[in-house]
C-alpha cells in the first residue's frame, strides 16, 4: 500500500479532501509518522497545515499544529531544501497559533528560537503568554512580556488594535506575573525628593502586601511601578511617599494629578519601619 503522502500533489488545493479522510481514520501521531517515511516536500506541509486549519476548524488544529511542526523540523535539519518562495517565519506563527490555548509551551520554544515573531505578532505572544501564567510557568510568562515591553508604545499599540487584546489585559496579565513573588518596597523605582534622600533601607525591605492590612487591595499593589519620596521629617522618623502604576510619574506631579495612593511610614532607626497610615 503507497504511502498516503507520496499519493498527494504538492500545492494541489484538492489534497483537502483526501486529507479530511484520512484524519478522519488517523492520529496526529500516526500522522507524522507517515509523513516520515514518505518523499512529500517539507516546504509543502505549512500549505497543508494552513488548509487544515482554515477548513476544518477546531477539529483539525492538532493536525494543522502536526503539519507546521513536522514542516518547520524538516526544513531545520535540511535547510538545503528550502525554497525561497517557503515563509518559514509565517509557519512559525501559525504553529504558534495551534499551539493554542492547549500547549503554550511549544509555541513558547519555537518563539524562544525565533524573536522575530514577537515585534511580528505581539497579541498571538501576549496570548500565549497568559496560557504560560494558567500553566504557572511564571519565568517564561514573564520573558516573553519583558519583550513585548522593548516595543515602542505607539507600536504596540496600533498592532494590539489589529487583534482582540487591549492594553488594559496586557496590564492586567504583567500584574499577575509580578504578583508571583512577595514584592518589596525596594522592587520599586523611586523618585526622592532631593530634600529628603532615599528611604531609608527597613522601607525598601518591606513586604509590600503590608499595605493590604491599611485597606490597599492587592489589585492595586500588583499594579504599582514607582514609589515617591514627598517629603521627611526632620528627625527622619516620618516619611511621607505616594505610589504610581507607571514608570515615570514626573509628568503626572508637575500636572498635580495624584498616584493611587498616599502612604506615611514610621521608623524608629533605618531598619524597624511600620505603616502609620494610607490614604488611597
Amino acid at each position: 500500500m503507497p504511502n498516503f503522502f507520496d499519493t498527494l500533489a504538492p500545492g494541489d488545493p484538492n489534497n483537502l479532501f483526501a486529507l479530511e479522510e484520512y484524519i478522519a481514520t488517523h492520529s496526529p501521531e500516526q500522522m507524522v509518522s507517515e509523513i516520515r517515511k514518505s518523499k512529500f516536500d517539507p516546504n509543502y506541509l505549512p500549505d497543508l497545515g494552513d488548509m487544515v486549519r482554515m477548513f476544518l476548524k477546531e477539529p483539525g488544529r492538532p493536525y494543522a499544529k502536526a503539519l507546521f511542526g513536522e514542516g518547520i523540523r524538516q526544513l531545520a535539519e535540511r535547510p538545503d531544501l528550502l525554497d525561497p518562495s517557503t515563509n518559514l517565519l509565517f509557519a512559525k506563527r501559525n504553529f504558534c497559533a495551534c499551539c493554542m490555548p492547549d500547549w503554550p509551551e511549544d509555541a513558547f520554544n519555537v518563539i524562544s528560537t525565533t524573536p522575530e515573531l514577537i515585534g511580528a505578532d505581539p497579541s498571538l505572544v501576549i496570548f500565549i503568554a497568559a496560557g504560560l501564567v494558567q500553566n504557572s510557568q511564571f519565568d517564561d510568562a514573564e520573558s516573553l512580556m519583558c519583550a513585548i515591553d522593548r516595543i515602542p508604545l505607539g507600536d504596540l499599540r496600533q498592532k494590539l488594535d489589529d487583534g482582540e487584546i487591549g492594553l488594559d489585559f496586557v496590564e492586567s496579565l504583567k500584574a499577575r506575573i509580578r504578583m508571583r513573588h512577595a514584592r518589596r518596597f525596594g522592587d520599586l523605582d523611586w523618585l526622592c525628593n532631593p530634600e529628603a534622600g532615599q528611604p531609608p533601607d527597613g522601607l525598601l525591605d518591606m513586604d509590600m502586601g503590608e499595605l493590604t492590612k491599611h485597606g490597599i487591595p492587592r489589585e492595586i499593589l500588583s499594579r504599582i511601578k514607582t514609589g515617591v519620596v514627598l517629603m521627611a521629617s526632620n528627625d527622619r522618623k516620618m516619611w511621607f511617599c505616594e505610589f504610581f502604576d507607571v514608570n515615570d510619574p514626573q509628568p503626572l506631579l508637575l500636572r498635580g494629578i495624584a498616584g493611587r495612593f498616599k502612604a506615611d511610614f514610621h521608623t524608629r532607626d533605618d531598619q524597624h519601619v511600620n505603616v502609620y497610615g494610607v490614604r488611597l
